[in-house]
């Protein structure tokens, strides 16, 4: 069974603010659940994960609930989440399988549409990732550029059908 996951708390931003802002949960795109579509994702670090869903939830105060759940391509089951406010700063990212041994993340909102991820290991970068909804909002993209364990350069563009 998979590990169970926690929460990603995504801090809501008031309508005054930035232009590029989540003004309510109801307007965000990222929420729903997603499904990895294998043929149109590649990596260059590893195999595929087989099957990996992700799943966005609306929560208390405009934020949201962010969970990962996957078998990664040797069959070993994953899970990860985490509980972060969209304001550059570090929170943890619990779990098993987190890219390239990420332990902490840092959320950033570009646009609407467009969330900033930075993946840390033990308080340095292993990972920039870039969320990208599509306009009609059926595509999630993960396009990621980071640091593996063993120091080499890794990137990988994911691709997500919503259900």
């Amino acid at each position: 069974m998979r590990a169970s996951c926690v929460a990603l708390l995504l801090v809501s931003l008031s309508s005054t603010s930035a232009p590029a802002q989540i003004s309510s949960a109801d307007a965000n795109p990222l929420l729903g659940t997603w499904t990895l579509n294998v043929a149109k994702s590649s990596i260059d670090y590893a195999a595929l994960p087989r099957d990996e869903s992700r799943t966005y939830r609306a929560a208390p105060n405009d934020g949201m609930v962010f969970s990962v759940e996957g078998t990664d391509g040797d069959g070993a089951s994953y899970a990860y989440g985490t509980t972060a406010a969209v304001d550059g700063r570090e929170y943890p990212m619990p779990g098993t399988g987190t890219r390239n041994g990420g332990d902490a993340v840092s959320w950033t909102l570009a646009d609407p549409r467009t969330v900033h991820a930075v993946v840390l290991r033990m308080g340095e970068v292993v990972n920039r990732v870039v969320l990208s909804v599509s306009n009609d909002g059926r595509v999630l993209t993960i396009t990621e550029n980071g640091t593996g364990p063993d120091g080499s350069p890794t990137h990988g563009v994911r691709v997500y059908d919503r259900q």
